[in-house]
C-alpha cells in the first residue's frame, strides 16, 4: 500500500522507535496520531509534524485505546496503519516483581497490542491497511533473559503476528512485525549505563530509530509480506524469522 496520504496512528510515538517511526511516516505523506502516555513530549512531536493530532493514550487502557482509534476517524476520516509500538520492561523484574508488576509488563507489551489490533481492525478494513508490530529480539532464541516478562511478552507478539495472516485475505489488512535488537532509545541508554565495559563491547552496533522505522515502510509497502517477522541487528541484514 501506499504510505503517502494514508493515516497511521503510532502507539508510544512521544520517543524513541514511536517517534522514528511517526516522523518517517510523516515525511512519507502520511497523517499522523501521536498516541502517548507523555502528553508534553507527544503534543510537541505532533506539533512539528506536517498534520498530525495527538491523543493522550495509556495503551493498557481500552477505553484510551479506543479513543485514539476515534480520533483517527474523526479527526482524519479514516486509518490505514496501525503501528503497535508502545512497550517496555520497567524493574523489577520477575520473579522479585510482585504480580500486579509483571500483569502490567504482559498488559503493556502483549494484551495492548491484541486490543489495538481487534479496535481498529473495523476501520482498518474499510480501504485495505497495514498493521506493524514491533517486538523485539528479546522475543526468540533459546538464551536465558534479564526481564522473562518482557521476553515472554514479545514472544507472544511474535506468535500472534503469524497467527494474524488470515486477515490478508478476510479482511485486507497485512499484519507484520519487528524484532529488532539494541536500539538507541531513552530506556536503553539508560540500560546500558549499568553495564560493565565487558558487556557494551559484546553489544553489536546499536541501530538507529530511523533504520528500524525504514523497515517499517518496506513491510508496509510490500503487498507480499503478510505475517512475516523481520529481526533487525545492527551490523548485519535483517532477515525474516521462519
Amino acid at each position: 500500500m501506499e504510505v503517502a496520504g494514508s493515516v497511521a496512528l503510532v502507539t508510544g510515538a512521544a520517543s524513541g522507535i514511536g517517534e522514528g517511526i511517526a516522523q518517517r511516516l510523516a515525511a512519507e505523506g502520511a497523517a499522523i496520531v501521536v498516541a502517548d502516555i507523555d502528553e508534553s513530549l507527544g503534543k510537541r512531536l505532533a506539533a512539528r509534524l506536517p498534520s498530525a493530532v495527538f491523543a493522550g493514550c495509556d495503551v493498557t487502557d481500552d477505553s484510551q485505546l479506543q479513543a485514539a482509534v476515534n480520533l483517527a476517524r474523526s479527526h482524519f476520516g479514516r486509518l490505514d496503519i496501525l503501528i503497535n509500538n508502545a512497550g517496555g520492561a520497567p524493574d523489577p523484574q520477575y520473579p522479585e516483581a510482585p504480580v500486579e508488576h509483571w500483569s502490567r509488563v504482559l498488559d503493556l507489551n502483549l494484551r495492548s497490542v491484541i486490543r489495538a489490533v481487534q479496535l481498529a481492525l473495523p476501520l482498518l478494513s474499510l480501504r485495505g491497511g497495514a498493521v506493524i508490530n514491533i517486538a523485539s529480539i528479546a522475543g526468540i532464541g533459546q538464551a536465558p533473559h534479564s526481564a522473562p516478562a518482557y521476553a515472554a511478552a514479545k514472544a507472544g507478539v511474535v506468535r500472534f503476528t503469524s497467527s494474524l495472516a488470515f486477515l490478508a485475505e478476510r479482511n485486507r489488512v497485512r499484519v507484520n512485525a519487528i524484532c529488532p535488537d539494541w536500539v538507541d532509545t531513552p530506556s536503553s541508554r539508560r540500560n546500558r549505563e549499568g553495564m560493565t565495559k565487558a558487556e557494551l563491547a559484546g553489544l553489536p552496533p546499536i541501530l538507529t530509530p530511523a533504520e528500524v522505522a525504514a523497515m517499517a515502510v518496506t513491510l508496509i509497502n510490500d503487498e507480499s509480506a503478510v505475517g512475516r517477522t523481520t529481526v533487525m541487528v545492527g551490523g548485519t541484514q535483517p532477515w525474516t524469522l521462519t
